[in-house]
Protein backbone atom coordinates (compact mmCIF):
# COMPACT_ATOMS: atom_id res chain seq x y z
CA UNK A 1 0.00 0.00 0.00
CA UNK A 2 1.33 3.39 -0.95
CA UNK A 3 1.99 5.91 1.79
CA UNK A 4 0.94 9.51 1.30
CA UNK A 5 3.86 11.92 1.30
CA UNK A 6 3.10 14.39 4.12
CA UNK A 7 2.16 17.84 2.92
CA UNK A 8 4.51 19.26 5.49
CA UNK A 9 7.62 17.90 3.78
CA UNK A 10 6.93 20.13 0.81
CA UNK A 11 5.73 22.96 3.00
CA UNK A 12 8.96 23.05 5.01
CA UNK A 13 11.01 23.61 1.85
CA UNK A 14 8.70 26.41 0.70
CA UNK A 15 8.62 28.20 4.04
CA UNK A 16 12.26 27.80 5.04
CA UNK A 17 13.15 31.22 3.63
CA UNK A 18 10.19 32.98 5.29
CA UNK A 19 10.71 34.92 8.48
CA UNK A 20 7.66 33.28 10.03
CA UNK A 21 6.85 29.66 9.28
CA UNK A 22 4.30 29.12 12.05
CA UNK A 23 1.15 27.93 10.28
CA UNK A 24 -0.64 26.92 13.46
CA UNK A 25 -3.73 28.97 14.08
CA UNK A 26 -3.75 31.34 17.01
CA UNK A 27 -7.21 32.67 17.71
CA UNK A 28 -5.70 35.87 19.13
CA UNK A 29 -3.72 36.66 15.98
CA UNK A 30 -4.86 39.05 13.32
CA UNK A 31 -1.63 39.40 11.46
CA UNK A 32 -1.97 40.54 7.86
CA UNK A 33 1.68 39.84 6.98
CA UNK A 34 1.38 36.30 8.33
CA UNK A 35 -1.66 35.71 6.11
CA UNK A 36 0.09 37.19 3.08
CA UNK A 37 3.14 34.97 3.50
CA UNK A 38 0.97 31.93 4.00
CA UNK A 39 -1.15 32.61 0.93
CA UNK A 40 1.94 33.02 -1.23
CA UNK A 41 3.37 29.78 0.14
CA UNK A 42 0.08 28.01 -0.44
CA UNK A 43 0.08 29.03 -4.11
CA UNK A 44 3.53 27.53 -4.53
CA UNK A 45 2.54 24.43 -2.59
CA UNK A 46 -0.47 23.89 -4.85
CA UNK A 47 1.79 23.79 -7.90
CA UNK A 48 4.03 21.12 -6.31
CA UNK A 49 1.41 18.61 -5.19
CA UNK A 50 0.16 15.69 -7.24
CA UNK A 51 -3.55 15.84 -6.53
CA UNK A 52 -4.34 12.83 -8.74
CA UNK A 53 -2.18 10.76 -6.42
CA UNK A 54 -4.01 12.06 -3.36
CA UNK A 55 -7.40 11.39 -4.95
CA UNK A 56 -6.30 7.83 -5.66
CA UNK A 57 -4.99 7.44 -2.12
CA UNK A 58 -8.29 8.75 -0.74
CA UNK A 59 -10.14 6.00 -2.58
CA UNK A 60 -7.69 3.37 -1.34
CA UNK A 61 -8.07 4.38 2.30
CA UNK A 62 -11.87 4.37 2.23
CA UNK A 63 -11.97 1.07 0.35
CA UNK A 64 -9.52 -0.56 2.79
CA UNK A 65 -11.62 0.55 5.74
CA UNK A 66 -14.89 -0.72 4.27
CA UNK A 67 -13.28 -4.09 3.64
CA UNK A 68 -12.17 -4.49 7.28
CA UNK A 69 -14.75 -2.44 9.21
CA UNK A 70 -16.44 -5.52 10.71
CA UNK A 71 -13.21 -6.24 12.60
CA UNK A 72 -13.45 -3.04 14.62
CA UNK A 73 -15.32 -2.28 17.81
CA UNK A 74 -17.99 0.38 17.45
CA UNK A 75 -18.52 2.97 20.18
CA UNK A 76 -21.51 5.32 20.21
CA UNK A 77 -21.52 8.57 22.16
CA UNK A 78 -23.57 11.78 22.13
CA UNK A 79 -22.38 15.36 22.49
CA UNK A 80 -25.60 17.27 23.23
CA UNK A 81 -23.93 20.66 23.49
CA UNK A 82 -21.82 20.47 20.33
CA UNK A 83 -24.68 21.63 18.09
CA UNK A 84 -28.15 23.12 18.52
CA UNK A 85 -29.95 19.78 18.09
CA UNK A 86 -27.20 17.51 19.40
CA UNK A 87 -24.40 15.47 17.87
CA UNK A 88 -23.94 11.71 17.64
CA UNK A 89 -20.48 10.18 17.28
CA UNK A 90 -19.62 6.68 16.12
CA UNK A 91 -16.06 5.53 16.60
CA UNK A 92 -14.52 2.45 14.98
CA UNK A 93 -11.69 1.25 17.20
CA UNK A 94 -9.02 -1.42 17.12
CA UNK A 95 -8.05 -1.73 20.78
CA UNK A 96 -7.50 1.97 21.63
CA UNK A 97 -6.59 2.99 18.09
CA UNK A 98 -9.24 4.93 16.22
CA UNK A 99 -9.71 3.82 12.62
CA UNK A 100 -12.67 6.01 11.71
CA UNK A 101 -14.93 8.62 13.27
CA UNK A 102 -18.41 9.40 11.97
CA UNK A 103 -20.07 12.54 13.31
CA UNK A 104 -23.76 13.29 12.80
CA UNK A 105 -24.33 16.95 13.63
CA UNK A 106 -27.94 18.08 13.89
CA UNK A 107 -29.06 21.67 13.39
CA UNK A 108 -32.42 23.41 13.51
CA UNK A 109 -32.41 23.78 9.73
CA UNK A 110 -30.48 20.68 8.67
CA UNK A 111 -27.77 18.20 9.54
CA UNK A 112 -24.16 17.47 8.67
CA UNK A 113 -22.34 14.17 8.46
CA UNK A 114 -18.56 14.00 8.70
CA UNK A 115 -16.42 10.90 8.18
CA UNK A 116 -12.77 10.88 9.32
CA UNK A 117 -10.59 8.02 8.04
CA UNK A 118 -7.24 7.51 9.77
CA UNK A 119 -3.91 6.84 8.08
CA UNK A 120 -1.04 7.63 10.46
CA UNK A 121 -0.79 11.42 10.75
CA UNK A 122 -3.06 11.92 7.75
CA UNK A 123 -6.85 12.13 8.00
CA UNK A 124 -9.08 11.64 4.99
CA UNK A 125 -12.34 13.50 5.50
CA UNK A 126 -15.70 13.32 3.74
CA UNK A 127 -18.41 15.83 4.62
CA UNK A 128 -22.06 16.10 3.62
CA UNK A 129 -24.50 18.92 4.39
CA UNK A 130 -28.27 18.40 4.28
CA UNK A 131 -30.84 21.17 4.60
CA UNK A 132 -34.45 20.69 5.75
CA UNK A 133 -37.44 22.17 3.96
CA UNK A 134 -38.72 23.33 7.39
CA UNK A 135 -36.91 24.08 10.64
CA UNK A 136 -37.23 20.89 12.67
CA UNK A 137 -38.91 22.43 15.73
CA UNK A 138 -41.34 24.41 13.57
CA UNK A 139 -42.34 21.27 11.71
CA UNK A 140 -42.69 19.17 14.85
CA UNK A 141 -44.84 21.73 16.65
CA UNK A 142 -47.19 22.37 13.72
CA UNK A 143 -47.54 18.78 12.56
CA UNK A 144 -48.68 17.72 16.06
CA UNK A 145 -51.36 20.38 16.53
CA UNK A 146 -54.75 18.66 16.28
CA UNK A 147 -56.64 21.67 14.93
CA UNK A 148 -53.88 22.85 12.59
CA UNK A 149 -54.04 21.68 8.99
CA UNK A 150 -50.41 20.98 8.21
CA UNK A 151 -49.96 18.32 5.56
CA UNK A 152 -46.46 19.12 4.31
CA UNK A 153 -43.92 16.31 4.26
CA UNK A 154 -40.69 16.81 6.16
CA UNK A 155 -37.81 16.48 3.70
CA UNK A 156 -34.09 16.97 3.56
CA UNK A 157 -31.88 17.75 0.58
CA UNK A 158 -28.17 17.19 0.04
CA UNK A 159 -26.78 20.64 -0.72
CA UNK A 160 -23.02 20.15 -0.43
CA UNK A 161 -20.42 17.42 -0.40
CA UNK A 162 -16.74 17.98 0.33
CA UNK A 163 -13.56 15.96 0.69
CA UNK A 164 -10.46 17.04 2.58
CA UNK A 165 -7.07 15.62 3.43
CA UNK A 166 -5.60 16.79 6.73
CA UNK A 167 -1.97 16.66 7.81
CA UNK A 168 -2.20 16.99 11.58
CA UNK A 169 1.55 17.13 12.19
CA UNK A 170 1.89 20.22 9.98
CA UNK A 171 -1.57 21.61 10.80
CA UNK A 172 -2.39 21.80 7.10
CA UNK A 173 -5.44 20.76 5.13
CA UNK A 174 -6.46 20.78 1.50
CA UNK A 175 -9.75 20.25 -0.26
CA UNK A 176 -10.24 17.80 -3.12
CA UNK A 177 -12.57 19.13 -5.80
CA UNK A 178 -13.93 17.58 -8.99
CA UNK A 179 -12.24 20.06 -11.29
CA UNK A 180 -9.32 21.15 -9.12
CA UNK A 181 -7.86 20.81 -5.67
CA UNK A 182 -6.45 23.45 -3.40
CA UNK A 183 -4.65 23.92 -0.15
CA UNK A 184 -6.70 25.75 2.46
CA UNK A 185 -4.93 28.09 4.87
CA UNK A 186 -5.13 26.34 8.22
CA UNK A 187 -6.77 29.13 10.20
CA UNK A 188 -9.66 29.28 7.70
CA UNK A 189 -10.63 25.71 8.48
CA UNK A 190 -9.41 25.44 12.06
CA UNK A 191 -12.76 24.17 13.32
CA UNK A 192 -11.99 20.76 11.82
CA UNK A 193 -8.86 20.36 13.94
CA UNK A 194 -10.81 21.39 17.05
CA UNK A 195 -13.69 19.08 16.15
CA UNK A 196 -11.66 15.93 15.69
CA UNK A 197 -9.74 16.61 18.92
CA UNK A 198 -13.05 16.87 20.80
CA UNK A 199 -14.48 13.75 19.15
CA UNK A 200 -11.35 11.70 19.93
CA UNK A 201 -11.23 12.83 23.55
CA UNK A 202 -14.86 11.84 24.02
CA UNK A 203 -14.39 8.44 22.37
CA UNK A 204 -11.28 7.53 24.37
CA UNK A 205 -12.63 8.45 27.80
Amino acid sequence: MKKVIPIGLILIIILCSCKSNDNTYDGNKNNTSHTSITESSIDQLNSNLNFDEYNERFSEVTTDFNRTKNNYRKKHITLPEYSTEGTKIIGFLENENIKKVRAKIYRETGRNMWDFYYNDNILFIEMWQYDYNYPVNYYNSHSKEEDYLFTETFEEKLVEERRYIMDRDEHMIFQLLDSESKIIISHDINYLFDAIDEFENALLQ
